[in-house]
């Protein structure tokens, strides 16, 4: 431990980078599908005509599209900055990066640096994050829940007009870009309820207002045309589906473990294509190993997760201080996180519950930063664990996310190497005419 702890910020360095290349990687293979399309589409418009479209991508159980104008913004001023289809992935990257340092502008000032070490390993470099440099609705999510968390913890001693506005704007954007925002809305009203957070009211009412006023253009275009509204049209979607069935609240919540595991989303654990090695011999020992790292690193991360899982959530029930209201006076900032953790994870199963349709990876992906907190936690409180926390284990493990990620961003079924996302780009939106105004 002593000399993982003299080299942690090397490592943190070291990751760091690795995880910022493999994004960039990822970004430069991504194929276009249609969520991407979508995106493309209206952000080209704005680019090229300044036309703002005031609703987003389709969602989930035909429930008509996203509100706002934020998903043709994040797209559109990128491009308008800088015509090439890679602008908006490295502002989406940009976004990444300022969540990261969120996150360590927390965790460094509450957890020993070998905690906080490898809790970068497991967000910034592992493939959940990296794969998702990916221009669709969920891989915004991420900055959204950093931005709610970060500002809820400057909350927490004192009311701040700015933090509230913040913390307002995280759910607001989110809001827009993706329906797994009800987690983030759940968790604020929980954390004012149990007193963790202090809001300003005249921040709400200021946040309001501007909030409502550019949501009047998405609410006139929606009377104009019913088939954007919000409303379940598939005939086995409704709310509560989870409440009835269970098994989808079971699957929702299972992600939470998930998400610092290598059980990683389909196009990365089953979709993996080895066409780009040109060297046949090469080609099949890759082929063949690749089931031995693939479902051994499973065994490895699915177990350590859901111990480290397991201890954290025992000793946060079996206190009880949970139930408490309003909430118990926590001792220090630590003990804070662990509650808005708890308070994250209820968030996750009233959603399951309640939403309409069977949750994927990308549904509850904006918890990412939070689960990977739970798993970091408790680390340095398990002494059968103290031995394993040495630098060859470090290194290990950034060894085989570099691997997934290497190999994921060259051939999977939404990157590959041998795509050309700049001709695709021309040939789609510029020289076919789609971008025109008509």
């Amino acid at each position: 431990m002593k000399v993982l702890e003299k080299h942690a910020k090397t490592l943190n360095l070291l990751i760091f980078f690795l995880g910022l290349f493999f994004s960039i990687l990822f970004a430069n293979n991504m194929i276009i599908d249609n969520d991407v399309a979508q995106m493309y589409h209206k952000g080209c418009l704005f680019a090229q005509h300044n036309v703002l479209t005031p609703y987003g991508n389709a969602s989930s159980a035909g429930m008509g599209h996203l509100p706002g104008y934020i998903s043709t913004l994040v797209i559109g001023i990128p491009l308008k900055i800088w015509d090439n289809p890679l602008s908006p992935l490295f502002f989406l990257l940009s976004l990444h990066l300022v969540s990261l340092g969120m996150l360590l502008n927390i965790l460094k000032n509450n957890y020993h640096p070998i905690a906080v070490t490898f809790y970068i390993l497991f967000f910034w470099l592992a493939p959940w994050r990296t794969s998702e440099t990916f221009l669709w609705n969920p891989a915004f999510m991420v900055f959204a829940t950093t931005l709610h968390f970060w500002s809820a913890y400057k909350m927490r001693d004192k009311k701040s007009f700015l933090m509230t506005f913040l913390h307002l704007f995280s759910i607001y954007f989110a809001f827009q870009l993706h329906n797994s925002s009800l987690v983030l809305f759940l968790m604020t009203i929980f954390l004012f309820l149990r007193g963790q957070i202090k809001v300003s009211y005249l921040s709400i009412v200021t946040f309001g207002i501007l909030a409502i006023a550019t949501l009047i253009p998405y609410l006139m275009h929606a009377l104009e045309h019913p088939e954007v509204a919000p409303i379940i049209r598939e005939s086995d979607a409704f709310y509560g589906r989870g409440i009835i069935y269970i098994f989808p609240l079971i699957k929702g919540l299972s992600y939470w473990i998930r998400y610092t595991t290598t059980i990683l989303p389909r196009h990365l654990f089953k979709h993996m294509e080895f066409s780009w090695i040109t060297v046949m011999s090469i080609r099949q020992v890759i082929t063949f190993l690749w089931p031995v790292l693939k479902f051994g690193s499973v065994l490895i991360t699915l177990v350590l997760s859901i111990w480290l899982n397991f201890k954290f959530f025992k000793r946060e029930f079996k206190t009880l201080k949970f139930l408490k209201y309003p909430t118990a006076i926590l001792p220090n900032s630590r003990a804070w996180i662990r509650q808005y953790c708890l308070v994250c994870f209820a968030g996750v199963f009233c959603s399951a519950a309640l939403s309409p349709i069977d949750l994927i990876h990308w549904h509850l992906l904006l918890v990412l930063p939070i689960a990977c907190i739970t798993f970091i936690d408790p680390l340095l409180d398990i002494p059968k664990l103290q031995k394993y926390l040495n630098l060859p284990v470090v290194m290990f493990f950034i060894f085989m996310f570099s691997t997934y990620n290497f190999l994921g961003a060259q051939g999977s079924l939404k990157h590959s190497t041998n795509y050309s996302l700049q001709e695709d780009y021309l040939n789609r939106f510029i020289l076919s005419g789609k971008c025109q105004v008509h």
